[in-house]
């Protein structure tokens, strides 16, 4: 018996929980287009997980919204560590028209992005606007603790635990997909522009 948490293989018939990752990576371009910002990095997770290209279809569903043409050099590519979202940091920062405002597809990343804006002389929230995505504690305990979408972990945990027990007793599951919402988590590191 198998359930899988927090990915979609489409091509497998499995029960899955996961996050409406479309509907968070627009909630939080669009949190930071309400705030005046036009310019939106975005730093991606690995490129194989279809729960990054959905993050990513939600940025531009947003930015379309506002009349924007998703710019490419503005959508830098990670793989969810601090290291990646330094290195996307420092490209942010080295860009001759950077980025108002970023949007990291996991709080690790912006952690390392704010290090290295920080280590260019620049300051989250005073020079780029920083949402996260996961809620980890460290974001919290930033000097400028960081915006971000939480994702409901426990009631993920407790769901994809349900489904895994039913498949024990029963077999089968009567909802092979659920799917639930990330909240936003307002906190210090987005400003209007």
């Amino acid at each position: 018996p198998l359930v899988v948490l927090d990915r979609y293989y489409q091509e497998l018939d499995i029960p899955t929980v996961l996050i409406a990752n479309i509907k968070a990576g627009y909630d939080a371009t669009k949190h930071l287009l309400e705030r005046g910002h036009r310019r939106i990095g975005l730093i991606m997770g690995p490129e194989k997980l279809k729960i990054v290209h959905d993050r990513m279809t939600g940025y531009k569903n947003a930015l379309y919204e506002y009349c924007i043409t998703p710019d490419d050099s503005l959508i830098v590519k990670g793989n969810f560590s601090v290291e990646s979202g330094y290195k996307a940091g420092k490209y942010f920062a080295e860009l001759k028209e950077p980025p108002t405002a970023i949007f990291s597809m996991n709080d690790l990343m912006a952690i390392g992005c704010i290090r290295a804006l920080e280590a260019k002389g620049l300051t989250v929230p005073g020079d780029m606007s920083l949402i996260g995505f996961d809620d980890i504690m460290e974001g919290s305990l930033l000097s400028k603790p960081l915006t971000t979408m939480k994702q409901p972990t426990l009631e993920m945990g407790e769901l994809a635990m349900n489904k895994l027990l039913k498949l024990l007793k029963k077999g089968k599951v009567e909802k092979k997909i659920e799917v639930l919402e990330a909240e936003l988590i307002e906190r210090h590191s987005v400003v209007s522009k």
